[in-house]
């Protein structure tokens, strides 16, 4: 009974996990869809575990057809757990590794063997197979699931460590660390529920409820996410910002910030409506985004119609990447046919050692004015 109410607790959070995922809209579609699938395969892992346990202990009886139904759905769902587990920690920063589709087509080659080699165990006995008795045994290539397995979770793990050890993904830190926890303790669980199995001849269900919980973990992760971020824009919010720059200035040596500020804003607000000022919005920050991300930058909206901007960067890099900056923002206008044009005021500075974070944005936000200001004068002289 205690087996029935562990597996049925671990189904129902699990379950609804995966339906707050699919609700929430503002979570990427990539990384929700594998979330979902991922969730859904640790579902019917849970359930066909549950019957494998309860078959053992004698507490149902059921032919050999749905013995053998229930153990290739658990073999190739635990396999399917790791592969879209892999995916996952790949993809839930939104720098994914493997989104070449030949690359993940190679990734699934050990899961594809393995899941023939379950397939074809009620004839050739190789994984495993149900004896006279009723009772599931192991075949001689039983192993090949931890073999298996452990190539994803280890690749998984070894992926979400070198990204929370480059300083370039330190804003997403806390994915990477929920993506460990999540393959750590799975594996734990994994180990500990064989080791309990053969060593104190017992069925406790360790692994459902330490997939549940990782599981658990990685979902808030995933909604905390979305409360940094800002919901117009896509982009972070300001006390996101704050958060970043806190931590990022500890381990950066040449940390620079731009202020950058649309200008115009207020007139296009006026004259077309604050519809099309959101949407306007919507527009330059996605534009900013997309460049920001290629260069492993970080951005975030500061208010209103000025965004942020930082880089790991060298005084001579702070040129040619605000002049790039200017040139995505123009490109604006070559991509979007609006009866207005997009451009910008841009302002810099660099961090100086034990500066207050403030103080580290206003210099930024004071050479980004007198920019404005220079150009309504029309003084066009060098400000880069």
């Amino acid at each position: 009974m205690s087996v029935i109410l562990m597996s049925s607790f671990c189904f129902i959070i699990v379950l609804y996990l995966m339906i707050k995922i699919f609700r929430e809209k503002s979570i990427p579609n990539r990384t929700a869809r594998l979330f979902i699938f991922c969730m859904l395969a640790v579902i019917l892992t849970l359930i066909s575990d549950t019957f494998n346990i309860l078959i053992k202990i004698n507490f149902m009886t059921s032919p050999a057809w749905f013995n053998y139904i229930v153990q290739i759905v658990y073999f190739i769902d635990l396999i399917a757990v790791c592969f879209s587990g892999m995916l996952l920690s790949d993809a839930i920063d939104g720098f994914p590794v493997y989104t070449n589709k030949r690359i993940i087509s190679y990734m699934a080659i050990p899961a594809t063997i393995f899941s023939l080699l379950v397939l074809i165990s009620p004839l050739s006995h190789w994984i495993f197979y149900i004896d006279a008795n009723g009772q599931y045994v192991r075949g001689p290539l039983n192993f090949l699931q931890f073999v298996f397995a452990g190539f994803y979770v280890i690749a998984a793990l070894v992926l979400s460590v070198r990204k929370l050890k480059n300083p370039r993904y330190a804003q997403y830190k806390e994915s990477y660390t929920a993506c460990i926890i999540f393959f750590a303790l799975s594996l734990i669980g994994a180990v500990g529920q064989v080791l309990i199995s053969v060593y104190a001849h017992t069925d406790l269900t360790i692994l459902e409820a330490c997939i549940s919980f990782s599981s658990i973990i990685v979902f808030i992760q995933l909604i905390q996410e979305q409360i940094a971020m800002d919901s117009l824009t896509g982009v972070c919010t300001r006390k996101f910002l704050f958060k970043f720059l806190e931590e990022r200035v500890e381990r950066s040596n040449s940390l620079f910030l731009f202020m950058i500020d649309i200008d115009g804003f207020k007139k296009i607000n006026d004259q077309y409506g604050h519809v099309e000022g959101d949407e306007a919005l919507r527009i330059f920050s996605r534009a900013l985004k997309k460049y920001v991300d290629k260069k492993f930058g970080f951005i975030a909206r500061y208010g209103g119609d000025e965004f942020v901007v930082v880089f790991d960067l060298t005084d001579d890099e702070v040129k040619p990447y605000t002049e790039e900056l200017l040139r995505v923002i123009s490109s604006i206008n070559d991509e979007y046919d609006k009866e207005y044009t997009f451009a910008a005021s841009i302002g810099y500075s660099k961090y100086i050692p034990n500066e207050s974070i403030s103080d580290f944005i206003d210099r930024a936000d004071v050479m980004m004015y007198e920019w404005k200001e220079n150009h309504r004068k029309g003084i066009w002289e060098e400000w880069i």
